[in-house]
């Protein structure tokens, strides 16, 4: 998705990524519909944490930081957090599309904070995984 440690830890949540634009991770050439369902599955999940400040705090700073989300919000659609999981594309500037699948891993009981795991739908797609890594993987140094 892109470096969390380089963003402050309150800003390490795929909602803020998307809506503030802070920090692109490829293009989904499904970016409105991705945009629409995460706001509709926060609503639901929200339902849950109404009475958490965490929860609340990062409604509030998504409202005053994204007309979009602002939109979105407003149109009141809930989408079970477990609902709308297929396979995704993401464009890499570097290496092209990226086909994947993921996987939910919840934290609690209950849906709400979770742990994305996103896996090769393909081999091409694997290839290209591999390739992004030893992009990301400094030289060593020579004698």
């Amino acid at each position: 998705m892109c470096d969390l440690g380089a963003l402050p830890p309150e800003d390490r949540n795929c909602l803020w990524i998307h809506f503030t634009g802070r920090v692109r991770y490829g293009d989904p050439r499904d970016w409105a519909d991705a945009k629409r369902s995460m706001a509709a599955k926060f609503r639901a999940a929200m339902a849950e944490h109404l009475a958490e400040p965490a929860w609340k705090c990062l409604l509030r700073r998504l409202q005053e930081a994204s007309p979009e989300f602002r939109e979105q919000w407003a149109r009141h659609e809930v989408v079970p957090p477990a609902a709308a999981n297929r396979p995704r594309t993401f464009h890499h500037p570097r290496l092209g599309a990226l086909r994947l699948t993921f996987n939910n891993l919840w934290t609690g009981p209950h849906p709400g904070t979770r742990l994305l795991t996103f896996t090769p739908l393909d081999a091409e797609t694997h290839e290209r995984l591999g390739r992004l890594g030893r992009l990301r993987t400094p030289e060593p140094a020579g004698p």
